[in-house]
């Protein structure tokens, strides 16, 4: 679930018809932060939205720009051909994404442009590594810092200061040592 992708669909996707709302919203529950990878199956999709399977696929036509002329019968009898107004908020993605699952039940993967926006102006996709990898590397030098160096566990005070008298390396008023001996009936 992307918290990202469903705020740029409540507050910022460019304005379409209220009957794909659902659908792209849908999408978005599936996405990550950038809005990519959303591989949502029709009858999710259909579930979430309270629609046919048949009208979800009409939508993500819809959606991805391919939508096909509908015929609307008019009062005297003659059909009108109407061309749809072409929206492109998704577009297919890395298909490798769903590799893992069945090919007899494997759902096709969707990016959603994000990049686009309500006000018609269209910010710039962020550039993803080539290889599907993230760009910061564990022990290299990134804008603050090194990456990622955490290795879990307690916070233990770095100085001399608030540190416990009994057990040295811990902070004085949360001290693991202390809280155990206090447990077992020891000195506190």
């Amino acid at each position: 679930m992307s918290i990202e992708a469903i705020n740029w669909v409540l507050t910022q996707a460019p304005d379409l018809k209220p009957h794909l709302f659902p659908v792209l919203l849908g999408m978005a529950n599936h996405a990550h932060p950038d809005g990519t990878g959303a591989y949502a199956s029709i009858p999710t999709l259909a579930g979430y939205a309270r629609k046919t399977e048949r009208a979800v696929i009409n939508d993500v036509q819809e959606l991805l720009g391919e939508a096909k002329p509908k015929k609307v019968k008019q009062r005297d009898g003659s059909y009108l051909v109407v061309e749809p107004e072409q929206v492109q908020l998704i577009e297919r993605g890395d298909q490798r994404l769903v590799a893992h699952i069945p090919v007899d039940r494997r759902p096709v993967v969707y990016n959603l442009l994000m990049h686009k926006r309500r006000d018609g102006g269209v910010i710039q996709p962020t550039p993803r590594p080539q290889s599907g990898r993230s760009a910061i590397v564990p022990g290299q030098p990134t804008a603050g810092g090194t990456g990622s160096t955490f290795t879990g566990g307690a916070a233990r005070p770095v100085g001399r200061a608030n540190q416990c008298k009994i057990h040295p390396g811990w902070f004085a008023h949360n001290c693991g040592g202390c809280k155990v001996d206090a447990l077992v009936g020891g000195a506190a």
